[in-house]
């Protein structure tokens, strides 16, 4: 009876220390080739001449670190960071920030250079600015 009593009491200490401390992962743990498969056919990032050189996730697989690499250069690969959103879907802002850097680098001085600035800033919102990248994964 003690025997049988230890043995069980032992089984539920495995199954504790071992059933209960599985973390829950992200939904591109069990889709990461179609998670870089959307990266690599993304309109996006075929726009703007970037390819994915490399794709990381985070331990739990709620946030993905593209490397993206212009015209086949991988010495200076830009970094973009998409977030789980909870509905299956990653996203993340794909921006250029030498071109807000020159954006603001000389301010307009006077009101027709200030038009014409805003005027080139809406037309160029989209390829000055960023895109939204969104990964989206299928349903299991």
């Amino acid at each position: 009876m003690v025997r049988r009593l230890s043995i069980a009491l032992l089984a539920i200490a495995a199954i504790a220390l071992t059933g209960c401390s599985g973390e829950k992962k992200g939904p591109a743990y069990a889709y990461q080739d179609e998670f870089r498969k959307q990266l690599d056919e993304s309109r996006e990032l075929k726009e703007r001449g970037y390819s994915v050189h490399e794709v990381r996730f985070s331990e739990d697989f709620n946030k993905a670190l593209v490397l993206l690499v212009k015209n086949g250069a991988s010495d200076n690969p830009k970094e973009v960071v998409l977030e789980h959103d909870g509905f299956r879907r990653y996203q993340g802002q794909l921006r250029d920030p030498v071109s807000q850097i020159e954006s603001r680098a000389f301010p307009p001085t006077n009101k027709v250079e200030r038009e014409l600035a805003f005027s080139n800033r809406l037309a160029n919102y989209s390829s000055r600015f960023g895109a939204m990248l969104v990964v989206t994964l299928p349903a299991k």
